[in-house]
């Protein structure tokens, strides 16, 4: 039997870039980061509340993305959560 990590205590931190200097733009990775979000707040996922999950979309440097990361983590971990999820998009292709 598996055990859900408690929203309370859980973080996510989602990362994606759609927007390039010289590629293609990626408008959709927009889109599936708000998706995204609302399906780890929703009722059907892990319900977190809103508020624990952050959308680092487009970070002008790696630290911003960093920085949320060690964020989620330091808040989840004084609550004893197992908890402390990342997500990125990553362009692939040639």
């Amino acid at each position: 039997m598996s055990v859900l990590p408690d929203p309370g205590a859980s973080r996510a931190v989602l990362i994606g870039t759609s927007r390039y200097r010289h590629l293609r733009q990626l408008p959709a990775v927009s889109n599936n980061l708000r998706a995204l979000a609302g399906l780890l707040t929703g009722p059907v996922s892990l319900h977190l509340p809103a508020q624990h999950v952050s959308v680092v979309e487009n970070p002008a440097a790696g630290q911003s993305a960093v920085g949320a990361v060690r964020q989620a983590a330091a808040e989840a971990t004084p609550h004893g959560s197992d908890s402390a999820d990342v997500g990125g998009s990553v362009r692939g292709g040639y």
